[in-house]
């Protein structure tokens, strides 16, 4: 071999050494940058959908003196968008525990049944699944803690109305922190002596309703809300399953789903990773109602929510993911009603803040007039219960870009485990 091919093949030896060197350094790097987000957040609008969130913009431009083109909700400034289906196993019209089973174990159920498969057999949820990695686990609701959304980041049974089941599988779950509205009391008679707040305590868990008594609480707490101290909840198990519960705003002195998110991560803290599933409930409440400034106020307030969870996002911008969507849409509301197309088609918006003024609190059985009130006043509901409609979904942080696309309400789990 002459001495100048010698000096080339060593050359190309050293090229490609230095190739594989770059090559496998850049796989490190890919690696590394596909690891899991170390905070996530993923907050769900109870039957929110597209159109209530362009009603509540137009609410806000209204309060500017504007027609439209007000300002944007917090979970509209997200970078990345997508839509996602929400049928269920058996129906095309879904219930909150079916989707909400969907998003959390990323497979279709029956209705009603939680955290189980059409056979009735339990399925893993993100939160399980998450907590076995190491990761600190919060659930977070304005809704009774062992209402049908929160349930499905915790428990299995074929029946969503199995509060005691419930109640006691929260209690068993280990999971750090619970946010909510009390218990729903169970009225099998199997559970007529069952005391769900003496067994969560039983099983390590201190329970308490104000701030200071958090900040001194252990490694497993359940925040309740102040007022659920005297009774089971704020709404009872009948009046849920009848859906003829109050639609007011929060009892006095009690927590807003903003502060018990941002409770909950202060409790949870960044030293560990975390999953946060925060809910907002009560939109689905006003949207059975069709009491549009109710849904208005609940979105609004679930809003708040979402700007706490971005203004933690500020603060590990590479380490956290928040996912903000709905479990299905309720209502059927449009922004426009019933007269002819044109400028009179705009929503009557002084009309309906002035009953709001007047009376904030209605019951579901008060349906009726509220669809008539906002019909004059050019808001359009189709229903008093759930629809097929596709939800939007919001995310902002670490791999927010795999939600840009339509998708189905199982893939949550995939794309974020993934």
């Amino acid at each position: 071999m002459n001495k100048t091919v010698k000096n080339l093949l060593i050359a190309l030896l050293g090229a490609a050494c230095v190739g594989v060197v770059a090559l496998s350094t850049n796989a490190v790097k890919a690696k590394k940058e596909a690891k899991m987000p170390k905070y996530v957040i993923m907050l769900i609008g109870d039957g929110m959908s597209f159109n209530s969130i362009a009603m509540t913009e137009n609410y806000l431009a209204y309060k500017e003196g504007k027609n439209y083109g007000g300002p944007r909700l917090a979970m509209r400034s997200f970078p990345y968008f997508a839509m996602a289906e929400t049928y269920c196993y058996d129906n095309v019209v879904t219930c909150s525990a079916a989707a909400g089973t969907a998003i959390a174990c990323g497979q279709k159920t029956r209705q009603n049944y939680e955290g189980v498969d059409p056979e009735g057999q339990p399925i893993e949820n993100i939160a399980e699944k998450l907590h076995a990695m190491g990761y600190n686990i919060g659930i977070v609701t304005d809704e009774p803690i062992n209402h049908a959304t929160p349930v499905a980041f915790y428990g299995h049974d074929k029946s969503r109305s199995h509060y005691g089941t419930f109640a006691k599988q929260l209690a068993e779950s280990g999971f750090e922190m619970f946010a909510g509205n009390g218990f729903l009391q169970d009225r099998r008679a199997e559970f007529d002596d069952f005391d769900d707040i003496a067994y969560a305590k039983e099983n390590g868990y201190e329970v308490v309703y104000n701030v200071s008594d958090l900040k001194s609480a252990g490694s497993k707490v359940c925040l309740f809300q102040p007022s659920s101290r005297v009774k089971e909840s704020t709404i009872t198990a009948e009046a849920d399953s009848l859906k003829t519960y109050d639609i007011e705003e929060a009892v006095q002195g009690d927590f807003s789903v903003k502060e018990m998110l941002e409770l909950t991560i202060e409790k949870l803290g960044d030293k560990k990773p975390f999953f946060i599933m925060c809910e907002g409930g009560d939109i689905d409440h006003a949207a059975h109602a069709n009491f549009t400034m109710s849904v208005v106020n609940e979105i609004l307030e679930f809003d708040a929510a979402v700007a706490s969870a971005v203004a933690f996002y500020e603060k590990h911008p590479d380490e956290t993911l928040i996912i903000v969507t709905a479990d299905h849409e309720t209502g059927g509301v449009a922004v426009g009603g019933p007269r002819p197309y044109g400028r009179d088609n705009w929503v009557n918006w002084d009309v309906l803040d002035a009953d709001w003024e007047a009376n904030k609190s209605r019951g579901n059985n008060e349906g009726a007039f509220c669809h008539e009130l906002s019909s004059q006043a050019n808001v359009g509901f189709i229903s008093y219960s759930h629809t097929a409609g596709c939800v939007p979904v919001f995310a902002l942080g670490k791999h927010a870009e795999r939600f840009q696309t339509a998708m189905d309400n199982t893939e949550f789990v995939k794309k974020i485990m993934d």
